[in-house]
């Protein structure tokens, strides 16, 4: 399960978005904050590792921290929203139902009064004006939990050389197709996939723990550890095209963050 909190200051309109985990979730975290909030990049920003504010968290294993941690921090935008959406009734003077909220305003359909989600934000602190039965402030939390979960599909083959020798294996090239699902950013794509392949690569020619006979550990650091480095990879070159998966998610189990198909290859 991820947890996000998703707040404003009361002294600029500024989006604060609290997670646990720092792998290019400052990027992409702000990337999607952008496009659902309408806020601009500089008034976004991301804590963590500061356990006063990120009260919940549990890792970054399983590549889930767009999947998994986006839909929480999706329902935590659409909170503030929904948040807003009220104060900015009360304001304009119109019903909630007659309110829009597109790229950051709240949009009044019959008269075309409009508030921005900033306007609202500092309006939501104000002791005169706003609606006591809103509370203060402009917050809120959004958690998700994969149900069912998600199982990507991939398929990898690397040619290799192998020296009759010494029995060294060199990988010459590697290609692989990957459903990973819609590319939030496709560089930091690049880079987990990437990782991934040397992940893999260490863990089958080079990563073993190694004792000797009387028990004791003999690979206990990284001088005598099998770890993959720059030489032991191939050159890889990523392209990718994308289809709209085929797969349409039962309403009950539909997650916050529509997927698309996206197959990369690596050679």
């Amino acid at each position: 399960m991820s947890r996000f909190q998703s707040r404003t200051a009361s002294d600029c309109p500024r989006m604060k978005v609290r997670c646990h985990r720092r792998q290019g979730q400052h990027t992409f975290y702000r990337q999607m904050v952008h496009d659902w909030l309408g806020l601009p990049f500089d008034q976004i920003a991301v804590v963590d590792g500061d356990t006063d504010q990120v009260t919940y968290g549990d890792g970054t294993y399983a590549s889930r921290s767009v999947t998994v941690g986006g839909s929480a921090l999706r329902r935590a935008c659409d909170g503030v929203i929904a948040r807003g959406r009220g104060i900015a009734a009360k304001l304009i003077g119109v019903a909630e139902s007659e309110l829009e909220f597109e790229r950051g305003l709240f949009v009044s359909r019959d008269s075309n009064a409009s508030m921005s989600l900033s306007e609202v934000a500092v309006a939501s602190y104000r002791v005169q004006g706003h609606p006591a039965e809103l509370g203060v402030g402009l917050e809120a939390v959004g958690t998700y939990t994969a149900q069912p979960q998600n199982y990507p599909n991939g398929c990898h083959i690397a040619e290799v050389e192998v020296d009759p020798d010494f029995g060294t294996v060199s990988l010459m090239r590697y290609s692989a197709v990957d459903d990973v699902g819609r590319a939030v950013n496709p560089l930091l794509l690049e880079g987990q996939l990437a990782g991934a392949t040397a992940m893999g690569l260490g863990q089958a020619l080079l990563e073993q723990v190694v004792h000797d006979d009387l028990g004791q550990q003999i690979t206990a650091a990284f001088t005598e550890y099998g770890v993959p480095r720059a030489g032991h990879m191939a050159e890889i070159q990523w392209c990718a095209t994308w289809a709209r998966s085929a797969v349409r998610w039962p309403t009950t189990t539909r997650r916050p963050i529509t997927l698309e198909r996206c197959f990369v290859s690596a050679q």
